[in-house]
């Protein structure tokens, strides 16, 4: 496994997404920016497939690792843009994996 930090990355990146969509979606942190049960509905629901992109990407980082790493990067960047303080940490570990994935050769 040439690609273990990204996976590792990838993976745990995008399932502290689902959560941090599970408890977005449980929660009331975003019915005031929603100004309703339905849109901090939507929003969790956002996150969390957000963080299934993640760890799908995570799933093909070995074959397909440019396509992966991009997918980190938008990824983080949705899930950062959706849920902001809720998914800075997803945000990063997807950043770092996103980039460590594209910058890799192939002869490493």
């Amino acid at each position: 496994m040439k690609h273990k930090a990204e996976f590792i990355l990838g993976l745990s990146g995008g399932v502290l997404g689902i959560l941090a969509g599970i408890l977005i979606m449980k929660t009331d942190l975003f019915k005031v920016i929603a100004s309703d049960k339905e849109g901090a509905l939507l929003i969790g629901m956002f996150v969390i497939l957000c963080g299934i992109f993640a760890v799908v990407a995570s799933l093909f980082i070995e074959h397909k690792p440019r396509e992966a790493g991009l997918m980190f990067l938008v990824s983080g960047a949705l899930g950062l843009l959706t849920s902001s303080f809720l998914y800075a940490v997803q945000f990063v570990l997807l950043l770092i994996a996103g980039i460590l994935a594209l910058t890799k050769t192939k002869n490493e």
